[in-house]
This record gives structure tokens, sequence and C-alpha cells, in this order.
């Protein structure tokens, strides 16, 4: 999620994304273990998304690298742990 490849109110591409995969599975009626569509609609995960995205390019870097120079700091969250900061 922090790579920057998925947007809110986007389907997942199915060919360039496994989340676009399983989300595709889940549309045609098949059994999947797709994460994507339980935090697709909620506006507080991807309210925070946005700010972890704004800090970072304050930065200079995307959502997903370190943050300051020691590279201790990571924006890198769980889906879990993002739902959990809200």
């Amino acid at each position: 999620m922090l790579t920057g490849k998925f947007k809110k109110d986007v389907v997942p591409d199915a060919g360039s994304s496994r989340a676009g995969y399983l989300a595709s599975l889940k549309r045609e009626g098949k059994s999947n273990m797709s994460y994507y569509e339980g935090i697709a609609n909620e506006d507080r995960f991807w309210k925070l998304l946005d700010v972890m995205e704004d800090i970072a390019k304050i930065h200079g870097r995307y959502a997903s690298q370190s943050i300051n120079n020691d590279q201790s700091t990571n924006l890198v969250c769980s889906h879990n742990a993002l739902r959990s900061m809200v």
C-alpha cells in the first residue's frame, strides 16, 4: 500500500498486483484471502496513508522509505498496525 500503486476509489488492476488479482477473483465469486476489500472502503486508512505520503514528500522520499538520515525509522506499517493507529 505504501508504494503509491494503490489509490482510493480505484480498483487495482488484476494483472499488475496481487491485491488486484485477488479482488478480481472475489468479484467472480471465487474464495480468496484478499485483505484489500477490507480496507478499500475505510476512509481513515486512506487519510492516514495520505498523511504518511505527505510526510515522506517533505523528506524527499516515498512513504515506503525511511524518513531520517540514519535509516532507523521506516514508514512501513502492516495493515493491522495502520488500522490500530487511527
